[in-house]
């Protein structure tokens, strides 16, 4: 798991935008192993337009870390998980960073 680096704000959210792009080009963007690093920064940054895709896919990443392997509602919170990776990729491409 990636570390996240000790940053605030939009560094923080431009950190977790550039991890995000990584993801999408290495095709991880669905583990959430990969995405919670992701995730916490976009979140914990509390730009607008960031933290909101970032929580919503934090939330993601824990049911489908709950679930069993079994559970075929898995599937569907790895999906969402994919989901909101392309939301926060689109609110990184809209926002101004400082």
């Amino acid at each position: 798991m990636t570390a996240i680096p000790t940053l605030n704000g939009s560094a923080l959210a431009q950190w977790a935008c550039k991890q995000n792009e990584q993801a999408y080009k290495d095709v991880t963007y669905n583990d959430p192993f990969v995405m919670r690093p992701i995730a916490e920064a976009a979140k914990r940054s509390g730009v607008t337009g960031i933290a909101q895709p970032g929580s919503a896919m934090l939330k993601k990443i824990e049911m489908a870390e709950a679930a069993s392997s079994t559970d075929d509602k898995r599937i569907l919170w790895i999906s969402d998980i994919s989901t909101w990776s392309h939301n926060l990729s689109y609110a990184c491409g809209t926002v101004q960073f400082d």
